[in-house]
This record gives C-alpha cells, structure tokens and sequence, in this order.
C-alpha cells in the first residue's frame, strides 16, 4: 500500500470511529515492542519507532484534557 493510501485509510477510518481509545492503542503499541526480535539488526531503530507513537498518543491525549492546552503540564 503507498503512502498515500495509508494516510486516507487512517483518515476514513477514523472518521467511522475505528480507531482504538489511547490507552488501547498504547497497549497495541506495547504487544507491538514486545514482539519484535531483540537480536534484529534494527531492533533499536524499530522500538525507538513505536516509543515514539505511543509518545504522541500520549501527549496528544493529555492535551484534549488540559486548559488552555498547556502542554507543559502534561509532563
């Protein structure tokens, strides 16, 4: 699938709701880091990945949830 199929399916399927809460895509992204091959040359590279998004998840939740959108409070 190229990219820009990916980005429009992301984008229909999270506006028919199919898309998982946060805590539950943070759990994905976990089943996700906990199955990759810790001996694979780009294991580092991948688990940095998948940090990364559960990072965003995670800030852009807390963000929904602050006044104002004051991200330094989120941490």
């Amino acid at each position: 699938m190229d990219r820009t199929k990916i980005l429009a399916t992301i984008v229909e399927m999270g506006r028919e709701g199919l898309g998982y809460t946060p805590a539950d895509a943070l759990d994905v992204i976990a089943e996700l880091i906990a199955k990759e091959d810790l001996h694979d040359s780009a294991y580092d590279f991948n688990v940095e990945r998948h940090l990364r998004l559960g990072a965003t998840i995670w800030s852009l939740r807390h963000r929904l949830f602050l006044p104002g959108g004051d991200r330094s409070k989120a941490r």
